[in-house]
């Protein structure tokens, strides 16, 4: 913290509790280290840059082997395993709207600092800004399609042809964004031309929080106006099952960090007919833990769950 002002935004990973102190005081010492002049540690972060710390700090960021050290795996004060059920029920759907928050203080964070610049007459780094507002914005929205892009122009593409398509956001908010950036790539950086696009981001990313606001206790958005086109539904393959009834829909979840395995699970879900059988592949550790007991919670019926060494076989009946 640094005059009353937590600085956790600025750096969006997740640490296993017992090395948030190691975390604290690595950064402590790299900014003691490295700070220029006067330099806030705001400054120094966006000096650095997130994928520079990030790439520092991932080592913190893993867990080792059970076997080598059960310490990390136990909570403060305990000396005994972290068990989920202790958390309560939805794990993974509170897991979903942390990550939902964190995008949109993100997107809080460089629409501001896109102000400031412009304010500045740094009109460049003021686009530059305004653009990473509205890509931690449209983040937020593609979670809840169960999308996670690597890239900020896939992110992009992907919040055009899921969230706006589909209705969720107004074809109106997007556009004056989108046209306003092809002019911004074709000219000048004159003043007038950044302070509407500027303007034009936070009524967009108002938008998006709008819509989130919107979001049911099942984690969808309705749509408030027509779906501009239809929209392919995800890649899965089907066949029966001979251990269980009906069809078996198969989802290899495998390598799907939570709480995105689950949000991919729970649409899936959302898309077949009471009854129906989906079968999923998921990693051991977080992913065994939360995905079953989420979907359970959810109301959903947990047939069979058995390892499959290194993974985990999970078979939900969609109940409602």
């Amino acid at each position: 913290e640094q005059k009353g002002v937590t600085f956790g935004h600025q750096i969006p990973m997740r640490f296993p509790a017992k090395q948030v102190p190691e975390v604290v005081k690595y950064l402590i010492a790299l900014f003691r280290e490295q700070r220029q002049s006067e330099e806030s540690f705001f400054e120094f972060v966006d000096r650095i840059g997130r994928a520079k710390l990030q790439e520092l700090l991932k080592h913190f960021a893993t867990l080792p082997a059970y076997e080598a050290n059960k310490e990390l795996y136990y909570d403060w004060g305990e000396q005994t395993d972290y068990e989920i059920r202790e958390a309560g029920a939805g794990e993974c759907a509170g897991g979903v709207v942390d990550m939902l928050e964190q995008h949109l203080e993100d997107s809080k964070y460089e629409l501001a600092n896109a102000h400031v610049l412009f304010q500045k007459g740094k009109p460049f780094d003021a686009v530059t800004r305004t653009d990473l507002a509205v890509v931690a914005a449209a983040r937020a929205l593609l979670v809840l399609e169960g999308i996670d892009p690597v890239s900020n122009a896939e992110v992009l593409r992907a919040f055009k042809e899921k969230p706006v398509a589909n209705g969720i956001v107004p074809q109106e908010r997007f556009l004056p964004y989108a046209q306003l950036g092809e002019q911004l790539q074709s000219t000048n950086f004159s003043v007038g031309l950044v302070q509407d696009y500027i303007q034009a981001a936070r009524q967009l990313i108002e938008e998006c929080k709008g819509a989130i606001q919107r979001m049911d206790a099942k984690l969808r958005v309705k749509s408030d106006t027509p779906a501009q086109s239809d929209t392919a539904a995800p890649t899965v393959t089907e066949e029966h099952h001979g251990s269980t009834k009906g069809v078996a829909v198969h989802m290899d979840l495998r390598g799907v960090k939570c709480p995105m395995n689950y949000v991919k699970a729970k649409l899936r879900l959302e898309m077949m007919e009471v009854g129906e059988i989906l079968e999923l592949l998921i990693d051991p550790g977080e992913a065994y833990e939360n995905v079953p007991r989420s979907l359970k919670d959810d109301g959903q019926k947990i047939l069979e769950l058995e390892e499959i060494k290194p993974h985990y076989r999970v078979v939900v009946e969609k109940v409602k």
